[in-house]
């Protein structure tokens, strides 16, 4: 019979719940990639060209309201209820700050993790995962993100198994498809085989097909090795990355290698922004945008780092429930969205969810913001969505602040007509 107890008082856990100052609320972090990354050759004879591309990030840096974002966005299901959302997000938040420090620079898990169930313990740890997996790829360059699941078509129809999520760059139609490992207790070796099964397992068979309006041209799977403890040392966190060897420059063909047949990857970019809806204004909020039908909205619009950002209206018909999620004094932060950028979103989109996507970029503020050294509190993704601490934001006088509803708030649909 197993000797190992289901419940315990742990007391050291007991401690860090009682707040003694470890709670990470604005330290940088960073974690190590470890080398080297692991490169998988490119399938042959597929209906598009498999291209290849090798990861250059070493080290991973973040603070966590960039994590938190990052997990948020990543673990966010469509119709999921509002009031469960609201309980996923805040709870996600809790257990983030509550188990990494604020005074070492180095990421790694605190000892309060082995208290949890093994399931419990294994989905926080899949969780913090997929946050880092994409905080990753944005560190390579890409931009916006879906779940692979939300696309079609997906792949190789003749493959069941698929990646967790699809990436799309700035400059290029090809995406890419990532698959996100993590573990809180399985050692190097070992967990080293789990990722490079998820790289063969689900993301290589549908390399060179098309997901959604792209073709899949590359992919890796990234994972997250995080062994807790009270102190780095003895405590371990690294990324471990398997990707696809590239053939060529990502950037440019040879003479000898016809450019591959492609077609805008633009449905990457509104799944992204029906996400990012999601968040900002609560879950099912960007199945419109997804349906290619007009969003309509109202909203607020506040201030932070001389850039305007939407939020929720706070005194609209909105449901309760989903004001509470959006808007509950209790959360340390609130999504936001580039204004400027939502702009362009909505009038390329033009009420049919097809628009023309080439050339297409968010806002160069954002671009200026998303490095996340303009604030240690808050932070910014390159699409536009923002973590912002709500310490740091205050309102803007178009749509009117929190406590100062206008007559007639702006609504995004207005939004898509003042471009259109």
């Amino acid at each position: 019979m197993d000797a190992t107890p289901d419940f315990v008082l742990n007391r050291d856990d007991a401690c860090e719940r009682r707040g003694t100052g470890m709670s990470w609320a604005r330290k940088s972090k960073t974690v190590a990639v470890a080398r080297p990354v692991t490169g998988h050759s490119g399938p042959q004879e597929r209906p598009n060209p498999v291209l290849g591309r090798a990861p250059e990030t070493r080290f991973l840096t973040f603070g966590p309201a960039a994590l938190f974002g990052a997990v948020a966005r990543c673990s966010l299901r469509r119709s999921i209820p509002p009031e469960l959302a609201a309980l996923e997000r805040r709870a996600a938040e809790a257990r983030i700050a509550h188990h990494v420090d604020d005074t070492s620079s180095e990421f790694f898990l605190l000892d309060g993790v082995r208290a949890y169930k093994d399931s419990d313990r294994s989905h926080f740890g899949g969780a913090v995962a997929a946050g880092l997996a994409y905080l990753f790829m944005i560190a390579e360059g890409h931009v916006w993100a879906d779940h692979f699941e939300n696309q079609t078509p997906k792949g190789d129809p003749k493959t069941r198994p698929g990646p967790d999520f699809v990436f799309a760059s700035l400059g290029t139609r090809e995406v890419a498809l990532v698959e996100s490992k993590g573990t809180t207790s399985l050692g190097a070796a070992a967990f080293d085989r789990t990722v490079a099964k998820g790289y063969t397992r689900q993301v290589e068979p549908h390399l060179g097909h098309r997901v959604g309006s792209g073709i899949a041209s590359h992919g890796f799977a990234v994972g997250s090795r995080m062994i807790p403890g009270s102190s780095a040392p003895p405590a371990e966190a690294e990324m471990v990355v398997h990707h696809t060897r590239p053939k060529r420059s990502f950037f440019g063909g040879t003479s000898d290698m016809p450019p591959p047949q492609i077609v805008t990857a633009g449905s990457v970019v509104v799944g992204n922004y029906a996400t990012v809806l999601d968040l900002v204004f609560g879950p099912g909020q960007g199945e419109p945008l997804r349906r290619g039908e007009p969003v309509d909205l109202p909203y607020d619009v506040v201030e932070w780092r001389g850039e305007r950002w939407i939020v929720p209206r706070a005194e609209s018909d909105t449901d309760a429930s989903m004001r509470a999620e959006n808007m509950a004094d209790v959360e340390r932060w609130r999504f936001a969205l580039h204004e400027a950028t939502a702009l362009e979103v909505f009038a390329r989109a033009g009420g049919a969810g097809s628009g023309d996507w080439d050339g297409f970029r968010p806002d160069g503020a954002v671009t200026r913001l998303a490095d996340g050294r303009d604030s240690i509190r808050s932070g910014v993704f390159p699409d536009g969505l923002a973590v912002l601490a709500r310490e740091e934001i205050h309102p803007h006088g178009r749509g009117g602040g929190p406590h100062d509803p206008a007559p007639e708030p702006p609504r995004l649909r207005e939004m898509g007509a003042a471009e259109g």
